[in-house]
């Protein structure tokens, strides 16, 4: 079946063997524009978008409700780790790619 994959046009993705190697096995290569990626790269246009909203309800209401508390890096790691598997859904990844037109 067929199969693309999206490169955000960093220079370590012109590596020839592996360019030369999709080829082979029938792998179709699209390369974003440069500066473009923010715009044009799925996941950033909905999941992503998403997860940050997320995360910031979820620091401010810890905020809200604990203003004496500092968030450390482990209680940033636990809200990102609840909130992924809510903006990471396939509703919202097939939704990703609709709104890029790929």
């Amino acid at each position: 079946s067929p199969v693309l994959l999206l490169l955000d046009n960093h220079v370590s993705h012109l590596y020839i063997p592996a360019i030369d190697l999709c080829k082979e096995n029938h792998i179709t290569l699209l390369s974003l524009s440069p500066h473009t990626s923010h715009t044009l790269q799925p996941l950033d246009r909905v999941v992503y978008g998403l997860l940050k909203t997320y995360i910031g309800s979820r620091c401010h209401a810890s905020t809200r409700e604990n203003p004496e508390k500092v968030l450390s890096i482990y209680d940033i790691l636990g809200i990102v780790g609840s909130k992924l598997p809510r903006a990471m859904t396939q509703h919202n990844i097939i939704e990703s790619f609709r709104c890029t037109g790929i």
